[in-house]
């Protein structure tokens, strides 16, 4: 997982075979930098951001 300063947090494959990564959920609510991300169990992601908000990700709705 990555987060960046354009509000956005991706989650990726690191199991793939492949030299490049693919991107497997891109998570988009931020309007700020987000320095915070953490995965709370298999299914939860927890992301926090300078905008002052707290977002809780299901990660199965992102994965298709």
């Amino acid at each position: 997982m990555t987060t960046a300063r354009d509000g956005s947090v991706k989650i990726w494959d690191a199991a793939s075979d492949d030299a490049q990564p693919t991107i497997l959920g891109n998570l988009v609510l931020h309007c700020e930098n987000v320095p915070a991300a953490a995965f709370v169990n298999n299914k939860l992601v927890i992301t926090g951001s300078w905008d002052q908000k707290l977002a809780l990700w299901n990660v199965n709705d992102l994965i298709k």
